[in-house]
């Protein structure tokens, strides 16, 4: 989720740009993971949701104006790099990625 903000160094005040990240985990706490890998993370109960204006067959509208389409993308090719989904944040303002092992 892309969110912008306002701060203050010294006498001056800029806007940046920064984007954060829920990982959802389910049935398996991840916390020890994310401090081991060295993510500075929040304990959230719940994710932030999404409240639609209108629903259309191929994108739904939100407020301020914004649309927003879902993929569903059931299989990933092996060549992915480690970091793709940086290429992505010039085109999206929320990627939700949801893994789900196959059983053998």
């Amino acid at each position: 989720m892309r969110t912008t903000e306002k701060i203050t160094i010294g006498n001056n005040q800029i806007e940046t740009t920064y984007y954060r990240f829920f990982v959802e985990s389910i049935g398996e706490p991840v916390d020890w993971i994310l401090e081991q890998c060295g993510f500075k993370h929040q304990p959230i109960m719940e994710l932030p949701k999404i409240e639609p204006v209108k629903v259309f067959s191929k994108y739904m509208a939100l407020p301020g104006g914004k649309l927003m389409r879902t993929y569903t993308m059931y299989s990933l090719p092996g060549t992915l790099w480690p970091g793709f989904l940086y290429d992505t944040y010039g085109i999206a303002d929320r990627i939700m990625l949801r893994v789900r092992p196959l059983p053998p």
